[in-house]
């Protein structure tokens, strides 16, 4: 650089990070652009889009280079320019309605937007194909009816799912039921067969009770940490003594592996959970009599499924996600693995998201540091991992201030955290039923109600009735229950569902301190 005239240098602040950087001083030699748009007067862009960003970034890309556009919501704002008509798309979006208009409108060129490294081929003469990253040599060719050249999908160097393992056991343990539901669908192409605990004392008590083959251990846990409760495994629990442990965490700092393994635990799995990193270190974990590996002939039938699922047209539109406005969807579902299991984590993040606004609030107010840490620390996993990344590092960093008591800096900044988280939850409403959410509609249930529910339940498990206890689950989510439930409920609902008798009985009974 210095050779060049320039300069190069550094600027670091300990504990913060380090900023890198160089100048070169250039001539601009000729001022013709290189990138052109042949008449490009003559030519109109619509995109069809849900998410403002997007919106923002193509209409300026495009009017950059010289060519008028704007966003529509929907097929039927187009109306024709005059001009050369394109209408840009994602993938996501290519359905039976989108090749209707295309087909009816042969003056109009499709552009639909797909992965690098897919192997969608367009089927219709109109059609053209944007592989990301949407660059803008990649733009211009477009526009000037020319695809870009691209590499095929190099089946050798994916990631792909080399084992079964229906025989093991799996306890996934933390507060959070998201992140329990996120292991479950992330492990559930090995079809383990998972069980959820939503505390380290759950935990102890599910192990002191059953076998299991692994234990996925959240960090960080109200009362019991993932540390504390490792630590009771180890020395109070013969049975589970040698269990692998595998700490969940969104703490990857230097040197935290090897404070995991000075603790007891064998390994751990970096939050946001990837799908490559959980399925690698649990086949490392789990014994290995309970590893099946797939056969070459099965690896390749999976293969080739997938890339015919990707050629289809996309008319079956319940097997892809919705396009979650504000979030960074493709990212999240590239960690998750599926388009179908990042919408069912979306639709829960929602639907406790008021539960855990509350709590976020109550920790605050009552000026319950610890807890309030442990809660923010919730919000920030959560959040990155459906892909609200903004809110995700703002809650970061009060879980930064929460940990150094920083009380300044969390008074200045909750608030906007929590208007943030609210605004999320608004816009995620419009892609959900309210049922079952508010209960403002709901009648309160009273004493004598839940009494009678309890009774219920108690015979129903006594008897090992599962519909029967099925039954008393969709009878109290008919009742109004006050916010400080919430918790005990979420914690009923999963015993009911893992038919754990003696554990929903404990729970049902717990709820009578909220009425």
């Amino acid at each position: 650089s210095e050779a060049m005239n320039g300069r190069i240098g550094v600027t670091s602040k300990y504990g913060e990070g380090s900023d890198f950087y160089f100048s070169v001083p250039q001539e601009i030699v000729e001022d013709i652009p290189g990138l052109v748009v042949e008449d490009a007067a003559n030519k109109y862009a619509y995109v069809l889009n849900k998410s403002d960003m997007m919106i923002d970034k193509f209409v300026e890309e495009i009017r950059g280079l010289g060519v008028s556009g704007r966003a529509i919501r929907s097929l039927n704002e187009f109306a024709a320019s005059g001009k050369k008509d394109f209408l840009f798309f994602e993938d996501i979006d290519y359905g039976a309605e989108i090749k209707s208009f295309l087909d009816g409108h042969k003056d109009v060129t499709g552009v639909i937007l797909v992965n690098f490294d897919s192997a969608f081929t367009a089927k219709q003469d109109n059609l053209l194909v944007m592989r990301r990253p949407q660059t803008t040599l990649n733009l211009v060719a477009l526009l000037n009816g020319q695809e870009m050249a691209h590499r095929k999908r190099d089946t050798e160097s994916e990631f792909r799912i080399d084992y079964t393992a229906p025989d093991a056991r799996i306890l996934i343990v933390d507060d959070n039921a998201i992140n329990v539901t996120i292991a479950e669908g992330l492990l559930k192409p090995i079809k383990a067969e998972c069980t959820g605990a939503l505390s380290g004392r759950e935990a102890l008590d599910r192990l002191k009770r059953e076998d299991f083959d692994l234990v996925l251990m959240d960090h960080m846990m109200p009362e019991l940490d993932g540390i504390e409760t490792t630590r009771l495994i180890r020395s109070d629990i013969e049975r589970a003594k040698d269990i692998p442990v595998i700490a969940l965490t969104a703490n990857v700092l230097e040197g935290v592996k090897d404070m995991f393994l000075k603790e007891g635990m064998c390994d751990f799995i970096a939050k946001p959970v990837d799908l490559k990193d959980m399925i690698t270190k649990v086949k490392k974990w789990l014994p290995e009599s309970k590893v099946i590996p797939k056969t070459e002939a099965e690896l390749n039938a999976e293969a080739a499924d997938e890339v015919c699922k990707e050629t289809e047209s996309g008319d079956n539109a319940a097997g892809r996600a919705v396009w979650f406005k504000g979030l960074d969807n493709e990212n999240a579902i590239k960690g998750l693995g599926s388009p179908e299991l990042f919408a069912k984590i979306v639709e829960e993040y929602y639907r406790s998201g008021k539960s855990r606004y509350d709590g976020i609030k109550t920790a605050y107010d009552a000026g319950d540091w610890k807890d309030y840490t442990i809660k923010v620390h919730a919000l920030k996993s959560s959040s990155r991992q459906i892909g609200a990344v903004e809110l995700g590092d703002m809650a970061a960093e009060l879980e930064k201030a929460g940990n150094a008591q920083d009380i300044d800096y969390i008074s200045g900044h909750t608030g906007a955290v929590l208007d943030a988280f609210d605004e999320l939850l608004f816009g995620l409403s419009g892609y959900f039923s309210d049922e079952g959410i508010s209960g403002e509609e709901l009648l309160s249930i009273t004493s004598k109600e839940l009494e009678q529910l309890t009774e219920e339940l108690s015979e129903a498990c006594d008897s090992l009735d599962m519909d029967a206890m099925e039954a008393v689950k969709d009878k109290l989510k008919g009742y109004a229950f006050p916010e400080s439930a919430a918790d005990t409920l979420a914690k009923l609902y999963r015993a009911i569902d893992d038919v754990d008798t003696e554990t929903s009985v404990e729970y049902i009974k717990e709820l009578k301190n909220h009425i």
